[in-house]
């Protein structure tokens, strides 16, 4: 594999990964609510879903389906529809932590000091499986990296001797990127809300623009073209 091409392929896909997306969404979403623990998750399902691309189009499979009408249009329908999906449990969950804690706040005044720290909890298997399949399927309905590996991979890839490792190489540089800046997003937010953990508004406010933003991408997705 080329050095130069390698760089320039980098490059490019860093761009993409630090812009905006539904991907950096999904963690401001979870660690708020769980910690790092849920960001780390979703990174490895993120980082899991290049290899998904990466592989659709080693084989071709990601062409058929853009020249498939009828499939494309039902995986356009899934993707949206996720990202709907998401944004409404956010939403929902907000309402009802603001219903819980506008029923028990005389009570945990009285029951816990103010500034007694709060534990974390341990979750569970599925809890944890949950983030992580959350990460796969946001980024493996992502319209952005669908178009990238469809349109753009291909030509970093030596058309006259296809190779396999050559091209799982360039995905897993992808990969790598993206796990380093969405494992930096993680600990950013995780740190900063740290210090503003007991500003209820503020964090009802993220969750509440998280949950919107995520929805909304899901709309834009239902309403796009090709």
């Amino acid at each position: 594999m080329d050095g130069s091409n390698s760089l320039l392929f980098a490059m490019v896909v860093g761009l993409m990964v630090v812009s905006p997306g539904p991907n950096g969404l999904l963690i401001i979403k979870n660690v708020p609510s769980f910690g790092r623990i849920s960001g780390y998750y979703n990174v490895a399902g993120i980082a899991t879903a290049f290899y998904v691309h990466g592989t659709l189009t080693v084989f071709g499979l990601s062409l058929l389906i853009m020249q498939s009408p009828l499939l494309y249009g039902w995986i356009k329908i899934a993707g949206g529809s996720y990202l709907i999906f998401l944004g409404v449990k956010c939403l929902k969950k907000l309402f009802e932590k603001q219903t819980a804690s506008a029923e028990n706040n005389e009570t945990d005044s009285i029951q816990r000091p103010e500034h007694t720290p709060i534990s974390h909890p341990s979750f569970s298997l599925k809890q944890k499986a949950t983030w992580y399949i959350e990460g796969l399927v946001t980024n493996a309905f992502n319209p952005k990296v669908s178009l990238f590996y469809i349109a753009a991979f291909p030509q970093f890839i030596d058309a006259g001797n296809v190779s396999f490792v050559a091209a799982y190489s360039l995905v897993t540089i992808h990969a790598l990127i993206a796990i380093c800046w969405f494992s930096f997003l993680t600990v950013m937010v995780s740190v900063s809300l740290e210090k503003f953990s007991q500003n209820r508004r503020l964090m009802n406010g993220i969750n509440a623009i998280s949950g919107t933003l995520l929805g909304g991408l899901g709309i834009n997705v239902l309403l796009s073209s090709r």
